[in-house]
């Protein structure tokens, strides 16, 4: 899933969660290069500094969702909780 938040306060803040009622799991993750192999890594967090967007997107960082409660097609919405 890729998403854009914009922390619009003046502290800053982080996402340390994720859920969806759209699938059985659901976790931050990073893409990166690895000598030439792509590679995907959960990430404990993703911070959100004051005044700051912060943009998930392809081959950054995204959020993954694992056993889809139904079937999840390219440009559906789906609905997140971030904590």
């Amino acid at each position: 899933v890729y998403l854009t938040v914009t922390n619009a306060g003046d502290a800053p803040d982080a996402i340390v969660g994720v859920e969806s009622p759209r699938a059985q799991d659901a976790a931050l993750h990073a893409t990166m290069d690895h000598d030439g192999h792509v590679m995907m890594s959960p990430q404990p967090s993703l911070d959100v500094p004051a005044g700051a967007t912060v943009r998930l997107a392809p081959g950054g960082t995204h959020v993954m969702l694992a056993r889809a409660t139904s079937p999840i097609a390219v440009g559906d919405t789906v609905p997140l909780v971030l904590r």
